[in-house]
């Protein structure tokens, strides 16, 4: 998306209301935008700019009051126990206490108002739920660490390490290792900085968000194109075979977008690759290297095909029938979310997904829209509640998963796309905004979904360079500040 002069001007402000209560300096893109509002932000959360596109990273002055109140609360086996059994063993302290999240979807697209409902009556542990602001999500955390109200949960989407240094080691935290085996070790691992867990998820949870392609059933039937679920079931559903349908919507009287594309340069992240990389030890820039030229020559390729266009995903035309696939996350597959604005063709019955294409050499990645995980942010109040409530709100048992989603074909997607060995979130666009105002990953997204010839692709890159390396250097400047 592109920052508009009010947007700047909003920044600002909020950048000078920040700095008054001595926070860190970072923003997000917002959900609220018709034309590109996936999953209520589920596209590239980051840092903010100011004006001249100065230093707006993370300070130091962001407090550090990690124990808050903790009581530690650690219980022998507690993944191992039935949830009654945790809560016979809780300390009676957590009853009556509160324990706040802050999230930018509200509680009813989740589908959990009856389990928030269940979980204080079970744990005496009231729940409040704020749904803020996404445009300024990481802003309004750093603003209520140092004022002394912080949450006790929050929401991550990506590793983004000026999200993570807002927030605590969660085993610390709680007193809880979260080690076992009802907890997705695939994400946890990736939110793991110095040897410290800064947030977490369940296994076989219904909250998180690969990657799929939708499309309606009605439009494969109607124009007689090749059916990409029976292609999945099969063992046919390559790339290729992607390919293929894409080509022949110009044989036929579709007149709209074969695909629209999420960043751009989905076939790039479809591989498992990012623009900045982080190595182990360091966050590296990438945006020179060979593997990304090969990726956008191709994806240059499907641009002048006229298999992808300039346009940007717009839920009314993919309802209208003017595009035939979206790169889109699951969550707009849930049955209760409305940030998606993909309401009517699941009421319909007519939304279908299939996973992602298999790519040769990529065959076990998965991408993820949003790596959803939960963490604790410095100063939370109640860290000793919060093991309680993730045990119970992510868990799936307490859902009906063929209710949860807007029919079994796409329940059995998700299932199918969570059990992919390699999870995979790109995360690059998170630290790009901190340090520039470009914005679709600093004029590469925008370079080939405008159609430019590959052969201008070099000069394009060599001139966003300089601020790929900014992003990294404060990237390695925070990461640096962890202890």
């Amino acid at each position: 998306m592109k920052t508009t002069l009010l947007k700047i001007m909003c920044l600002a402000l909020a950048l000078v209301m920040v700095l008054g209560v001595a926070g860190c300096k970072s923003t997000a893109k917002t959900n609220g935008d018709d034309s590109f509002s996936e999953d209520a932000g589920d596209f590239d959360i980051g840092g903010g700019t100011d004006n001249s596109g100065g230093d707006t990273s993370l300070n130091d002055d962001v407090s550090d009051a990690s124990s808050g109140t903790t009581t530690k609360a650690a219980i022998p086996n507690a993944d191992s126990l039935s949830f009654n059994q945790l809560v016979a063993q809780m300390p009676s302290s957590l009853r009556g206490t509160t324990v706040y999240m802050y999230n930018w979807n509200p509680v009813k697209d989740y589908g959990a108002d009856s389990v928030v409902t269940n979980f204080e009556k079970l744990t005496g542990i009231k729940v409040k739920w704020e749904a803020g602001g996404y445009d300024d999500y990481d802003q309004k955390i750093a603003a209520m660490i140092n004022a002394g109200n912080s949450p006790d949960i929050i929401r991550f989407r990506d590793c983004n390490i000026h999200r993570m240094y807002l927030c605590q080691d969660i085993k610390a935290a709680t007193g809880f290792d979260f080690a076992g085996n009802i907890w997705d070790q695939k994400v946890n691992s990736q939110y793991v900085v110095k040897k410290k867990l800064y947030a977490v998820n369940r296994k076989d949870t219904l909250f998180n968000q690969p990657y799929v392609m939708i499309y309606r059933k009605s439009m494969i039937e109607k124009y007689k194109f090749e059916d990409p679920y029976a292609l999945w079931k099969s063992g046919k559903w390559t790339w290729d075979a992607f390919i293929n349908i894409l080509k022949s919507t110009k044989d036929s009287t579709f007149t709209g977008d074969p695909w629209r594309t999420s960043m751009g340069i989905d076939y790039y992240y479809f591989l498992g690759k990012n623009l900045i990389r982080f190595d182990g030890s360091k966050y590296v820039n990438d945006l020179m290297s060979k593997d990304l030229s090969a990726a956008v020559k191709k994806i240059c390729d499907y641009r002048k095909s006229g298999y992808t266009s300039s346009a940007m995903r717009m839920p009314k035309d993919f309802e209208n029938g003017s595009v035939l696939f979206q790169t889109y996350s699951a969550i707009a597959t849930r049955r209760t979310n409305t940030s998606a604005n993909i309401v009517q063709s699941k009421a319909d019955d007519d939304l279908y997904c299939v996973p992602i294409p298999t790519i040769k050499g990529a065959e076990n990645i998965q991408l993820f829209s949003e790596l959803e995980a939960y963490g604790i942010p410095k100063g939370a109040k109640n860290p000793a509640a919060v093991y309680y409530f993730l045990r119970y709100f992510l868990d799936a048992a307490n859902y009906d998963a063929n209710t949860f989603f807007c029919n079994k074909q796409a329940y059995e997607v998700y299932k199918a796309s969570m059990a992919k060995q390699t999870y995979f979130v790109a995360g690059d666009n998170a630290l790009i905004d901190v340090v520039g105002t470009g914005g679709n990953l600093e004029g590469i997204s925008d370079f080939v979904r405008q159609g430019n010839d590959f052969s201008q692709f070099d000069s394009e890159r060599q001139k966003v360079n300089p601020k790929y390396d900014l992003a990294v250097k404060k990237a390695n400047e925070v990461l640096a500040k962890m202890k």
